[in-house]
């Protein structure tokens, strides 16, 4: 990640170790396909917590990273549903030492998420926390379309994800964390 563009030049321009490394990939045929530089830009959530970029992770774990890069049909959701979980992710989850949501102007379509982890437990914690759950949901409904059945669960406190989503039909009477956490967006 390059805090400007004139540092991701410099570093293409770099004779001694960025093109002479290109071109031994070349010479020796490395590749199966050609590299392809693609610039990405943050469009929302954090880069580093604190300002700490260079954070190890915890003992003997070392960092867990995590790309996502999404094909979407309507990136505007798709964003708004990121940015708005980011704050959360930033305030409630320690362990998470990125969430960063990148865009191309060249690539309209497309979203790439990077969350970095301090370890596996942050990376379980994040995965199995309830207002994550709803993200995923959310983040699917567009690709997917509605989910019919009432007996997907979709880690609910154990409920079913589509109770929560209709209050008329609410198994757990709005109490879960999903619910509560829903009334609080």
């Amino acid at each position: 990640m390059y805090t400007a563009k004139s540092a991701l030049q410099s570093q293409v321009e770099d004779p001694e170790f960025f093109q002479r490394y290109h071109r031994i990939v070349r010479e020796e045929a490395l590749y199966a396909k050609p590299e392809e530089l693609v610039a990405w830009y943050l469009t929302a959530g954090f880069v580093a917590r604190n300002g700490n970029a260079g954070s190890r992770g915890k003992e003997g774990e070392g960092v867990v990273i995590s790309v996502t890069k999404m094909t979407c049909t309507d990136r505007a959701k798709v964003l708004a549903v990121l940015e708005e979980f980011a704050p959360w992710v930033q305030a409630e989850e320690p362990g998470v030492l990125t969430y960063a949501i990148f865009t191309r102007p060249k690539a309209r379509e497309e979203v790439m998420l990077l969350v970095r982890y301090e370890g596996t437990k942050a990376l379980k914690g994040h995965s199995g926390a309830a207002e994550h759950v709803v993200v995923v949901y959310d983040l699917s409904l567009p690709r997917a379309g509605d989910v019919e059945s009432d007996d997907a669960d979709f880690g609910c406190l154990g409920r079913n994800l589509r109770s929560c989503r209709r209050a008329a039909r609410r198994r757990c009477g709005g109490r879960c964390r999903i619910a509560l956490w829903r009334r609080r967006r």
